[in-house]
């Protein structure tokens, strides 16, 4: 049960694509598409709605339209979110402004390319739809593509920043060899995804913890994003060798074990 050495990478976006479900709203695991994604042929239409923010207060930045979004689709009762088009923010606009449609579908993750962490959904084998990586060496099973992402807003009237994080696994970009799609692999790759999620959680909280004004923005994410990269790095990297990359049946139950326990942390 052979998985890369470094399985889960970590990416940063200055524009980002934020896909998949929150905890924010534990009930509702949507499936996020972009506006290049096709909905499924069977989805019905609930609703269609444009989103813009308060330009003197907060939920102005893209990320925090698209949780609200993201809740009202819930409440309508639906499992695919499309984000038909979104506008950034200008001297005009002070706000991010996003078009978005609910639809229903008896099979919403079909057509979904990414997706964000959640409690309730673990990894299954059609997640991994990518090519194998060239280059990647018989030996290695499986490889699993993450990121983690930041995204930036500006309180007008206060000058202070926020900053979201947060996780994409990309199907694309994820994959699988052929004969090696079982389930100690699958574990192991659920390994690299959570981790890359304790990590997300982890760079949070080290935003949240600094007063973080416009004037030191990009030191501040630079200098975060750079200490928490190297930590989630070596993880990942500690993850591969003490389970010899899910090899080592022990280990890797420690492992899993023990990643579920930090999850569980608040």
């Amino acid at each position: 049960m052979l998985a890369p050495v470094l399985a889960c990478l970590l990416l940063i976006q200055a524009v980002p694509a934020f896909a998949g479900g929150t905890d924010k709203f534990p009930g509702a695991i949507l499936s996020i598409l972009q506006p290049d994604d096709a909905v499924p042929p069977d989805a019905v239409k609930l609703k269609e709605i444009s989103l813009s923010g308060n330009s003197y207060g907060q939920d102005c930045a893209y990320y925090e339209l698209l949780l609200k979004a993201k809740e009202l689709a819930a409440e309508a009762g639906a499992n695919i979110l499309k984000i038909k088009a979104k506008a950034p923010h200008s001297r005009s606009q002070r706000c991010d402004r996003i078009e978005v449609a609910f639809y229903q579908s008896a099979d919403p993750r079909k057509a979904e390319q990414s997706f964000r962490w959640h409690s309730a959904r673990q990894l299954n084998w059609d997640d991994f739809k990518g090519p194998v990586r060239a280059g990647s060496g018989a030996r290695t099973a499986a490889e699993t593509s993450c990121g983690i992402a930041v995204e930036t807003s500006l309180v007008v009237n206060s000058g202070i920043a926020r900053v979201f994080v947060f996780n994409t696994f990309d199907k694309r970009g994820s994959w699988v060899r052929a004969g090696k799609d079982l389930p100690g692999v699958l574990e192991h790759e659920q390994g690299h995804w959570d981790i890359c999620e304790l990590y997300t959680r982890r760079m949070q909280a080290r935003f949240d913890e600094q007063q973080i004004t416009g004037a030191t923005l990009n030191r501040k994410v630079n200098e975060i994003y750079n200490e928490v990269s190297r930590e989630y790095i070596e993880r990942q990297e500690q993850y591969e060798q003490d389970t010899q990359h899910g090899m080592v049946a022990e280990q890797q139950q420690h492992w899993t074990r023990l990643i579920a326990g930090e999850l569980q942390q608040k």
